[in-house]
C-alpha cells in the first residue's frame, strides 16, 4: 500500500476529487483518521465520529475564522470578503451571535412554508423533464441539474425578476472565489459579482418602497439588537441563500442521474418498488456527498482522534470520507438505495449541529420529486460520453453530464 504523504492526499488539488479519492480516503481513516496536512498547515477528519463530534462541538471548533479549504490555503476569508464591514453572516459566525444570525431568516424555512411548496417544485420539475427527448443525448447539467434548482430558490426567495442565466453566473463566479486564477480571471469574477450586488441591491430598494410582504418585505422588517436590518445586509442574506440555495441541490441533481446510470440495478429496484424514493434520496447523499468539506479552528488545546490538536489549530472535515466510514455504514463502498428504510445512522452530507444545512428538507423535496418523475417516465438512464467536473475545492459537482433517458 502506498505511504501517506501529501503527494498522495492532494487535497489542494481539484483533480484529486475528479479520480476517485476514495481508496485514499479509506486508507486515511485506516492509518490517520486525523492526518495532518502539510501542505495546507491543516489537520484532516475523515471518520464518521471525528467528523460528527467536531461538528457539535461548535464551542472548541469555532467557523468565525474561515470555513473554506481555500481560505487556509490561500489565506484569505473569501466570505468575509463579499461582506462589507458591519454586515454579518451566520455562516462564519459562532453562537450565540450564529442563532441570532441564523434566526433572521428562520421564517422561511418552518416546515408549513416549505410543504408549501412541492406542487410548484413538481412544475418545474416537470417542465424541464418533458423537454428531454427519450433516446436522444442530452447534457443533465444545462438542461435539469442548473436549471431546476435555480428556479426553485427564486421562487422560495419570491425573486420572480432572477433569471436562471444570471443566478447561474453568479454562483458559479462565488464558487470560484479562492480558485488558482490569473490577476485577469479575478477581476473578471469581480465585475461578475458586482453585477450581483447591484441587481440584489435593486431588489430590496424596490421591496422597500412597494412595501412588499414577500421574502425580502418580511426580512425587511426583521430585527437584530433592537434595529430593523439595512439594506446591505438583507440583499447579502438573499444573495447567500441564493448561492447556498442551488449549488448543493444542482450537484445532487446530477449526482442521482450519472449514480443511476453506473448502477442500472439500483434503478431497477426504483422503478420496481415506489417505497425507495426517500431512502434513495438519502442514499444518494451519503455515496455521492455533494459538499467536499468544511474547515473549522479549534479554540482551545484539545485531543481529536487519539492525536493533540492546538489552539489555533485548523481542521478540515471530509464528508466523503465520513460518509463512507464502515465503522458507521455496512458496505459503505456499495450504493444500495435500500439502505436508508432505516433511517440512523443518518449521513453527514448536510453538515450536523448548529452549522447544518438550513435548506436540507427543500433539497430533498426537489431530490424526493425528481426521483418520483424518472421513475415514472425513463425506463433506464445510461451516459452516452465522459463527464466534465467542475475546477472546485468547494463542490463537488460537473460542468458535463451527456446522458440518454429511455422511455417505456
Amino acid at each position: 500500500m502506498t505511504t501517506l504523504t501529501d503527494a498522495v492526499v492532494r487535497l489542494n488539488e481539484p483533480k484529486f476529487y475528479h479520480n476517485n479519492p476514495h481508496p485514499v480516503y479509506a486508507q486515511l481513516r485506516e492509518e490517520a483518521p486525523l492526518y495532518w496536512y502539510e501542505t495546507g498547515g491543516f489537520w484532516v477528519a475523515t471518520g464518521y465520529e471525528t467528523v460528527q463530534r467536531i461538528s457539535k462541538e461548535a464551542e472548541i471548533f469555532s467557523s468565525a475564522s474561515g470555513v473554506l479549504i481555500t481560505d487556509v490555503l490561500n489565506k484569505v476569508d473569501a466570505v468575509s470578503t463579499m461582506f462589507p464591514e458591519g454586515v454579518e453572516n451566520f455562516f462564519i459566525t459562532d453562537a450565540p451571535r450564529h442563532g441570532e444570525l441564523r434566526g433572521l431568516v428562520g421564517f422561511a424555512f418552518q416546515r408549513k412554508r416549505i410543504t408549501g411548496m412541492e406542487q410548484d417544485v413538481d412544475g418545474v420539475i416537470q417542465r424541464y423533464l418533458r423537454k428531454i427527448v427519450p433516446g436522444e443525448p442530452v447534457d443533465v447539467v444545462s438542461n435539469l441539474s442548473v436549471p431546476v434548482p435555480i428556479e426553485v430558490i427564486a421562487a422560495f426567495l419570491d425573486l420572480n425578476e432572477l433569471s436562471v442565466e444570471d443566478a447561474f453566473r453568479w454562483s458559479e463566479a462565488v464558487f470560484q472565489m479562492g480558485a488558482d486564477m490569473t490577476e485577469e480571471q479575478y477581476k473578471e469574477i469581480g465585475t461578475t459579482l458586482e453585477d450581483m450586488f447591484n441587481f440584489f441591491g435593486g431588489v430590496v430598494a424596490d421591496r422597500r418602497l412597494s412595501g412588499s410582504a414577500d421574502f425580502v418585505g418580511t426580512l425587511l422588517e426583521r430585527e437584530l439588537d433592537g434595529s430593523k436590518l439595512v439594506d446591505m445586509m438583507v440583499a447579502l442574506y438573499c444573495q447567500t441563500l441564493m448561492v447556498a440555495g442551488n449549488e448543493t441541490t444542482r450537484t445532487a441533481i446530477s449526482a442521482a442521474i450519472k449514480l443511476f446510470a453506473d448502477y442500472p440495478a439500483q434503478y431497477q429496484r426504483l422503478l420496481e418498488d415506489e417505497s425507495l424514493i426517500d431512502s434513495a434520496v438519502e442514499e444518494i447523499l451519503r455515496f455521492y456527498s455533494p459538499t467536499l468539506g468544511f474547515m473549522r479552528t479549534a479554540l482551545s488545546d484539545t485531543e481529536l482522534a487519539g492525536q493533540q490538536v492546538a489552539s489555533g489549530d485548523k481542521v478540515y472535515m471530509v464528508y466523503g470520507a465520513a460518509n463512507r466510514d464502515p465503522a458507521i455504514f455496512e458496505r459503505a463502498e456499495e450504493f444500495d438505495i435500500a439502505r436508508f428504510r432505516k433511517p440512523f445512522p443518518m449521513h453527514l452530507a448536510f453538515g450536523l449541529g448548529e452549522h447544518m444545512c438550513m435548506g436540507a428538507s427543500l433539497a430533498r423535496m426537489e431530490l424526493r420529486i425528481l426521483l418520483k418523475h424518472l421513475r415514472s417516465r425513463y425506463s433506464a438512464i445510461t451516459l452516452t460520453g465522459e463527464s466534465e467536473r467542475i475546477n472546485s475545492l468547494l463542490g463537488n459537482g460537473f460542468e458535463k453530464l451527456p446522458a440518454r433517458f429511455e422511455a417505456f
